[in-house]
């Protein structure tokens, strides 16, 4: 999606950066440590979003030691903004995690955006839902939460 300026708009979820169950949980993220999840996870959001884009972070960001978050995000391109998550309340405590935000929505954000060369309204929430506003008029709901692909149990 890109923005008025050329910057370009990333949406993403559920990275769980230095929460080590995340690969007993998932084990469709198949990696043999932590370290190279996150390794992997940071490498492929770089190649992706540039320093002056705006990524939109559905929830979950991190897991774990809070102070090992902060150098995980200072490495990340991009105006990166937290619609908060479950796993997120320990580290909003912090005010050296939440200033590395370009802001932070708590539970729920919409935003008007150009899409296709139309003006359609994002929907964002860490929790799925079930109807949300306009989406009977082209509006569309981003969220995290749900880890196992379709079809798995």
């Amino acid at each position: 999606m890109s923005a008025n300026n050329g910057n370009r708009i990333w949406f993403t979820s559920d990275t769980h950066f230095k929460h080590g169950n995340i690969l007993k949980h998932c084990p469709n993220r198949k990696f043999n440590s932590i370290d190279e999840h996150d390794t992997h996870l940071i490498k492929m959001w770089n190649s992706y979003v540039r320093p002056k884009d705006t990524i939109f972070h559905c929830g979950d960001f991190a897991f774990g030691i809070v102070e090992d978050s902060y150098s995980i995000l200072d490495s990340l391109n991009g105006n990166k903004i937290l619609i908060t998550g479950n796993h997120d309340s320990r580290h909003l405590k912090r005010e050296q995690f939440r200033s590395r935000f370009k802001s932070i929505k708590y539970g729920y954000y919409e935003l008007e955006t150009r899409f296709n060369g139309s003006t359609v309204l994002a929907v964002m929430c860490h929790f799925p839902i079930e109807s949300w506003n306009k989406m009977r008029y082209g509006s569309f709901m981003l969220h995290g939460h749900c880890h196992t692909p379709l079809g798995e149990n």
